[in-house]
């Protein structure tokens, strides 16, 4: 390797460190002159910075380096009339440099100086970082922990520590580049789970051991947070709100009569409507009572009422026989009031009857006067309310007093129910029973869902109900129905899991392989229970490739962990087991861990061994290559145990012999 290289950047004889391979320097230009230079003097010291990823070396100018991804390493000159110092942890670098003569000022990281150049050669010592020791270990959240270093594991200033790696228990790795007084954190856990922790340091010379795993510590348990919220203002009964006679009401009139229940209301009477106002006869677009006939003609009948609820029907059928304006019907039909709006209408004789009950309240009200009702009693009169509250029939020709009068409903959010709120079935079987809606608040015009529908399923924004046949398994869902008018919201949930077959589609989004009579123990700890088992899919976004790669069992292929199983349910344990003790990136543990499926979840693993089988079993449906693939049950210190895809004979290999992975998970 050494005849390779383009520089001089060696360790002395009896080393155990690697030799890194630095190519060719950069040239760093300080200075550009067009006269000889003063006699060129070398820096006493000299500051590196090695990228770890290509293992790149150059001189720094300010003595730190740009990224987190840079080993920083501190040399000193070696006198001209000193011998190098020799030793296993001495490394030396030669610099090249510009002479006297020279129109130009550089150093270049060289193996061998040229003749016109100046040769300086500096020595630093080269050590491992110490093995960390954890002295404490905290939970920070639902989600982090802190660990603090007993001391500071940078005992050489020549290659101070570059980054620390924190190895939990369940197989998270995260590399921290800043800490301040040794305490360094990790975040991104589960909560309300136990962990262990291991540490490495690492600098320009390597990596140190790994720290003995930390005392345990268990993550807090998550809590949504709760948002603050201000409750709005109530609406007055003029915005919306519920209306008390005497009110002034959303079309700027009086509110003379409130039901507590609701009537039918409108020009067909096809709404619901729950009080009644009457024009105002003082301040902005005041009405006056004006005396004028009921209608310009004598008409048929059309609708004979008296009740409330009636008045804007029957305003409608009068304005049908005759439209003259300035009638008693066209005048109340063209009425807009303070707040311009056009539903305004002639009263029905019970909404009169009302209306005269409250005249003190409306005000301006001619008790000794009659006023023109909505309400015929014959083909040529309508009835009339006068002195004393008492009615008869007037000819239509006749002149009495007009009061126009509207109907409103009081505005509210949702409020609605759900008939069921769970429900299990069975994917392409089943066709969900699912639940109906009661709403007993403000009328609900949209429905929406959270999470997304499950495929097979359709919700309809409408009418908020879910229904169809679901065409994959999932996991037990909670999804939140929110119902919403202009006025607010309400939320039901409906939790709703929908279980499989072999073949179907799993909620990681591989092919179900194994589906259990009973439940089986499964989990982190074998805490949990499951009864179906899913294979990583392999084509489609963000499937699994086993064609091209083959990964040894573990990065650490001769400690025996000793407490793998081989039964269904064991393989998240085991995988869990196998990058506790080696964290090495692209092995068959960790590859396996590292996956995410299409639905992004993170409890993929290698299958035990009796799990593997259950995989060859179901070889043709789920899809694999005739060679072997590797377990996570271990047989011996150096040995795990595979299968032959083409025999189904199950085999122990060497750990350290590369043979492919298909990672599952449990559910």
């Amino acid at each position: 390797m050494a005849s390779k290289q383009t520089h001089l950047h060696t360790i002395q004889t009896g080393t155990q460190f690697r030799l890194l391979s630095i190519p060719v320097a950069i040239l760093m230009l300080f200075s550009l002159t067009v006269h000889l230079s003063t006699p060129a003097t070398a820096k006493t010291s000299l500051t590196t910075c090695i990228d770890l990823a290509t293992l790149k070396e150059r001189i720094s100018k300010n003595g730190t380096c740009r990224t987190p991804q840079e080993a920083l390493a501190n040399w000193r000159i070696v006198p001209d009339d000193s011998a190098l110092t020799a030793g296993s942890t001495t490394k030396t670098l030669i610099i090249c440099s510009n002479k006297a003569n020279s129109p130009v000022t550089y150093q270049l990281i060289r193996a061998k100086c040229a003749k016109h150049m100046q040769t300086n050669r500096y020595t630093r010592s080269a050590s491992l970082p110490a093995k960390p020791v954890i002295s404490r270990v905290i939970s920070l959240s639902h989600e982090s922990a802190s660990l603090a270093l007993a001391a500071d594991s940078a005992t050489s200033t020549d290659a101070p520590i570059t980054y620390y790696t924190i190895s939990t228990s369940k197989g998270e790795v995260k590399k921290v580049h800043s800490w301040k007084d040794l305490t360094l954190t990790i975040t991104g856990l589960r909560s309300s789970t136990s962990y262990t922790f291991t540490v490495s340091a690492t600098n320009a010379d390597g990596t140190s051991p790994l720290s003995a795993a930390s005392l345990p510590v268990t993550t807090q348990i998550y809590i949504a947070p709760v948002q603050a919220s201000v409750a709005a203002p109530a609406l007055s009964c003029a915005n919306g709100g519920a209306c008390a006679v005497g009110d002034r009401g959303p079309g700027g009139g009086i509110v003379f009569y409130v039901s507590a229940t609701g009537f039918l209301c409108g020009p067909t009477r096809a709404s619901t409507c729950t009080y009644l106002e009457a024009a105002p006869t003082t301040g902005s677009s005041a009405w006056t009572d004006t005396p004028t006939a009921w209608s310009g003609s004598t008409g048929t009948v059309s609708t004979v009422s008296l009740q409330i609820g009636h008045g804007y029907l029957l305003t409608e059928a009068m304005l049908a026989q005759d439209s003259t304006a300035g009638k008693a019907g066209t005048l109340s039909r063209a009425y807009r009031g303070p707040n311009n709006l056009n539903d305004w209408y002639l009263p029905s004789v019970n909404e009169l009857l009302e209306l005269y009950g409250q005249r003190s309240v409306i005000g301006g009200f001619d008790a000794t006067t009659a006023y023109w009702s909505s309400s015929q009693s014959s083909e040529i009169d309508a009835f009339v309310i006068y002195n004393g509250n008492q009615l008869f029939g007037a000819k239509l020709s006749a002149f009495y007093l007009v009061r126009p009068i509207r109907a409103g409903t009081t505005r509210t959010a949702p409020v609605f129910t759900l008939s069921s709120t769970s429900e299990t079935l069975t994917a392409r079987t089943s066709a969900l029973s699912g639940y109906t809606i009661s709403s007993t608040g403000g009328t609900i015009t949209s429905y929406s869902i959270s999470p997304s529908a499950p495929p097979g399923l359709n919700f309809n924004g409408s009418t908020g109900v879910l229904s169809g046949t679901p065409t994959e398994t999932s996991a037990a869902t909670t999804y939140t129905i929110t119902g919403s008018n202009s006025y607010g919201s309400a939320t039901a949930t409906f939790r709703l899991r929908v279980t499989g077959d072999i073949g179907d589609i799993g909620p990681g989004g591989g092919k179900i392989f194994y589906v259990a009579s009973t439940p089986f123990a499964c989990g982190p700890t074998l805490n949990l229970m499951c009864r179906y088992l899913e294979a990583a899919p392999t084509t489609g976004t963000a499937a699994w490739d086993d064609f091209y790669n083959e990964y040894e069992w573990s990065g650490d292929t001769t400690t025996e962990i000793g407490t793998t199983g081989t039964a269904i349910g064991d393989g998240l344990k085991n995988t869990l087991a196998m990058v506790s003790l080696s964290s090495i990136p692209d092995k068959a543990g960790t590859i396996s861990r590292a996956f995410r499926g299409p639905n992004n979840l993170t409890d993929w693993h290698l299958p035990s061994k009796e799990e593997l089988n259950q995989l060859f079993v179901q070889k043709t449906l789920v899809g694999f290559f005739n060679v072997d693939y590797w377990s996570s049950s271990e047989s011996a210190a150096g040995w795990a145990w595979s299968q032959q895809f083409v025999t189904g004979v199950s085999t122990q290999d060497a750990k350290n012999y590369p043979i492919k992975v298909r990672p599952i998970r449990a559910f």
